[in-house]
């Protein structure tokens, strides 16, 4: 369970595929991201969003049904505003 990312409290199991996605709070991030996510058929399972002030330091935590591949992780980290992307890929039955 993952509680506390950059200074922001979460609450993340990350017992699936997780996308960490750190971001400026601004609009369009969460439309640009889970567009990418829909285009290539990655279906979300669990999405949540913090941020520590408004305007201030985001965090979009995304939870797949399946493996996100590397490509759309690369994609992700090349969108406006977008600061930082981690992917958490656990072991898969």
């Amino acid at each position: 369970m993952i509680n506390k990312i950059d200074g922001i409290d979460v609450n993340c199991p990350a017992e699936m595929p997780t996308l960490i996605v750190h971001n400026s709070d601004e609009p369009g991030h969460v439309a640009a991201v889970t567009s990418l996510l829909f285009y290539n058929k990655i279906n979300i399972a669990q999405m949540q969003l913090f941020r520590n002030e408004r305007g201030g330091y985001a965090v979009m935590v995304i939870e797949s049904d399946q493996q996100i591949p590397a490509q759309i992780i690369s994609s992700i980290e090349k969108f406006p505003g977008i600061i930082k992307v981690t992917y958490i890929n656990p072991s898969m039955d």
